[in-house]
């Protein structure tokens, strides 16, 4: 998912289970500000890596999300508790 700011020159991703070069064509000239992931679970941040390498962007993930094996996304404490929540 891609959401645009209001000035329509920037954009954050959310859960990014694959498909980079899609994504980012969604994206087209919009700067990723960031990469959200809601919680760890692999089909929600497969690809964050990624995207995050070709984006210049962090991946942000909120420490209630993070599992023992989760590997990606620096800590988020900013974000509003409810956003990590898992499924």
């Amino acid at each position: 998912m891609c959401g645009s700011s209001a000035t329509g020159t920037e954009c954050v991703v959310l859960d990014v289970p694959h498909d980079v070069p899609t994504i980012l064509d969604v994206v087209g000239s919009r700067q990723v500000r960031a990469i959200i992931a809601t919680h760890g679970h692999d089909d929600h941040v497969r690809a964050a890596p990624a995207l995050a390498t070709a984006a210049g962007a962090p991946v942000l993930l909120h420490p209630a999300g993070r599992g023992p094996d989760t590997t990606i996304g620096t800590e988020a404490p900013d974000l509003q508790d409810g956003i990590a929540r898992g499924h």
